[in-house]
C-alpha cells in the first residue's frame, strides 16, 4: 500500500513539472517574433536576435519574409516598416504594442500598412 501511495505522488509530481515546463514553452513562443531592424529582417527566438534567414510560415498562416514583406493568408502582400514586428503568431506589434490594444489615450494602436 505505502509503494502505491509513492507511486502515485511520484506520477503526480512528474504530470506537474510537464505541465509547468509545456506553459513556459508558451510564454516563450508568446515572445518570439520576426521584425524589421535596421533595413534587415530579423528573427528573435529563444532569447536571442539573428538575422532571418528564409521566408516563415505564421501561426495564423501569414508569411514574413526575408525581404520585408509579409503575405496574409488572404494573399495581401505588405511592407515591414522598421521597428515593426509580426510575432510568430502572425499578431503585428508596433511599439511593444500588439495591434488593437487600447492605448493610454483611449486610442487604438493599429498600424498603419500599405498594400503593395
Amino acid at each position: 500500500m505505502k509503494n502505491i501511495l509513492v507511486l502515485l505522488f511520484l506520477l503526480l509530481l512528474t504530470g506537474c513539472t510537464d505541465h509547468n515546463q509545456d506553459q513556459t514553452n508558451r510564454d516563450q513562443a508568446s515572445t518570439d517574433y520576426i521584425m524589421m531592424q535596421n533595413g534587415h529582417m530579423m528573427l528573435f527566438q529563444g532569447g536571442k536576435m539573428m538575422p532571418m534567414t528564409s521566408n516563415m510560415m505564421m501561426g495564423n498562416g501569414s508569411m514574413g519574409m526575408t525581404n520585408g514583406t509579409y503575405r496574409l493568408k488572404d494573399g495581401t502582400t505588405m511592407q515591414l516598416k522598421e521597428g515593426q514586428r509580426m510575432m510568430l503568431d502572425g499578431n503585428m506589434m508596433q511599439n511593444g504594442m500588439m495591434n488593437g490594444e487600447m492605448m493610454n489615450d483611449g486610442q487604438t494602436g493599429h498600424m498603419n500598412q500599405q498594400k503593395r
